[in-house]
């Protein structure tokens, strides 16, 4: 297991409602699967692997996560301090993996 750091930020998820966490935010590489977390005063509060994003967004310090359908929320905003932790973070991201079109006409 190896952890990329990125320091603090506001992650909002969205779903039917809004949470909104300030904390450390990092990316945790496992095998298999890369997850996005957010920890809060030492507890992680936000868990999200990175294969349920369908595509991101980025304006200035933020960056908008969009989820596939099937996901509980619909997206993740990421409210960054520094530019330099908007351009380590995307760098740091696995490949979006884009669906098959098998996949994608079961979803219709």
């Amino acid at each position: 297991m190896c952890k990329k750091e990125f320091g603090d930020c506001e992650a909002t998820l969205i779903n039917n409602r809004s949470t909104k966490f300030s904390g450390n935010i990092f990316i945790m590489k496992t095998e298999g699967d890369d997850r996005i977390v957010v920890s809060h005063e030492g507890i992680n509060v936000i868990i999200l692997s990175c294969s349920v994003i369908r595509s991101y967004n980025v304006t200035e310090k933020i960056i908008t996560c969009q989820f596939r359908e099937d996901y509980f929320a619909q997206k993740l905003v990421i409210k960054f301090f520094g530019n330099d932790q908007v351009k380590t973070f995307l760098s740091a991201l696995p490949p979006i993996l884009r669906p098959t079109p098998e996949e994608d006409i079961s979803r219709r």
